[in-house]
């Protein structure tokens, strides 16, 4: 077991590096979330402004442990054929689990001492860039006392994901083998009529999909131009459902409603194809990175005016974001690998490279629209309103719009040129088996 394990992350260098690298941020940012909020604690605030001020470093801090345990997922997700070699080999679950626990141990410890010594050193360089405003005040044994619950609770999460994964994978070759050894009667099917699958307009559908289009673009405005509190928690949690709604089913409802006139199109019927895999794909971090990063500015709304302690929002929003693109990134990874059989399926059907480009494209600027767009609107509208009661000054606001916009562009960039490495791999590997016939 312990060869196996050597030589395993001697041949997956780059994997375990990678993973080494996100989880020592991680727990950098935890030590940052955890160090805010021991600081405003020792400010002894009015109860209802500690409460709300002190919501945005501990939902960080929520979002941070989130995203550890997805990214382990991801990561142990990729590791499959490991597991059902060593199932293969005669091993138990049990031997698998202490893989894992000498694996992910080892870089989870490691990564956390030094995520320690890192984020002490980010909130000495939050102190630099605020000195002018406040310094950040906190205890350091508290600080990693409360990280290592945190570290624990993380590990419990991920063992628990794993367990129930291990589980899967032994059940699953089980029935493999099993169908070797007994052969399968196709049971009788009793087929309906053609006229029973007619195809039906999906009204209801129609009908929710131009109500939330309508309740997005009012709670907007009734956000930035409302200023009792009740009214603005309601007409913000409206705002979230609308972009939720928008960005998961208003491109298939799209899709099924015209779909007789897309499939005369091509290139337009595989981009949306592609679209709707990719947000399968990374469905439960883009509903995060949708929800998040827009409730950070939202609290801000409720908090008063002139106040140094809001500028808390601005290490917040950065870390959150650099952990929420570190997530995508993690799962896109895993995307690019089929997606290779697929551009190497559509080169086959006669497709070729530059038709393929389009395709990305047209996939890639539905994301950036749909994904990308529409919260920087949302945080946008809500920046104005941050800018026009002075809780934050116009400088602030705008380059953190300005992060946002120019951290997603330099992974759509990078989007559009790894898949276009993957085209001419995959379309070169098709031309190949061609000439061989």
């Amino acid at each position: 077991m312990l060869l196996f394990t050597i030589k395993t992350i001697k041949s997956l260098k780059k994997n375990y590096l990678l993973y080494f690298v996100m989880m020592t941020l991680l727990f950098a940012f935890e030590f940052c979330f955890i160090a805010m909020f021991d600081y405003l604690n020792q400010l002894l605030l009015d109860p209802i402004i500690f409460m709300t001020i002190s919501f945005i470093p501990f939902m960080s801090l929520f979002i941070s442990v989130v995203l550890s345990a997805f990214l382990s997922q991801y990561f142990i997700q990729s590791k499959q054929h490991e597991f059902s070699m060593l199932l293969m080999f005669g091993r138990k679950p049990k031997d698998l689990f202490i893989y894992l626990l000498i694996q992910f141990g080892t870089i989870l410890l490691t990564a956390f001492i030094i995520g320690i010594g890192l984020g002490i050193l980010l909130i000495e360089i939050i102190n630099i860039f605020l000195a002018n405003h406040f310094t950040f005040f906190y205890s350091i044994p508290y600080t990693i006392f409360i990280d290592v619950f945190v570290l624990i609770f993380t590990l419990i999460i991920v063992f628990a994901l794993s367990a129930k994964q291990l589980t899967y994978i032994d059940c699953h070759m089980m029935e493999t083998l099993h169908q070797k050894t007994t052969q399968e009667i196709a049971p009788y099917q009793i087929f309906m009529s053609r006229h029973y699958y007619k195809r039906k307009i999906p009204f209801s559908r129609i009908f929710i999909s131009i109500i939330e289009i309508i309740i997005l673009f009012y709670s907007i405005d009734a956000l930035v131009h409302n200023t009792i509190l009740q009214n603005k928690l309601i007409y913000f949690l409206l705002c979230f459902s609308s972009i939720i709604y928008l960005s998961n089913q208003f491109i298939p409802l799209i899709f099924d409603l015209f779909h007789k006139q897309i499939t005369h199109h091509s290139l337009l019927f595989h981009s949306l194809t592609s679209y709707m895999y990719l947000t399968h794909q990374l469905l439960s971090i883009t509903n995060i990175h949708s929800i998040v990063l827009p409730s950070l500015f939202m609290l801000l709304m409720l908090c008063d005016p002139n106040n140094h302690i809001t500028l808390l929002v601005v290490p917040c929003f950065i870390m959150l974001l650099i952990l929420l693109l570190m997530c995508i990134v993690m799962k896109y990874m895993f995307y690019l690998q089929s997606l290779k059989k697929i551009y190497a399926a559509q080169g086959a059907l006669g497709y070729s490279i530059r038709q393929l480009f389009q395709i990305s494209l047209f996939k890639n600027l539905f994301f950036f629209l749909f994904i990308v767009l529409i919260p920087y609107l949302y945080i946008h509208y809500l920046g104005q309103y941050i800018i026009q009661n002075q809780i934050l000054e116009s400088q602030i606001m705008y380059g953190l719009e300005i992060f946002y916009f120019i951290s997603y562009l330099i992974f759509m960039v990078s989007m559009i040129y790894k898949e276009k490495q993957f085209m001419k791999e995959a379309t070169s590997y098709v031309k190949y088996l061609n000439r061989s016939e």
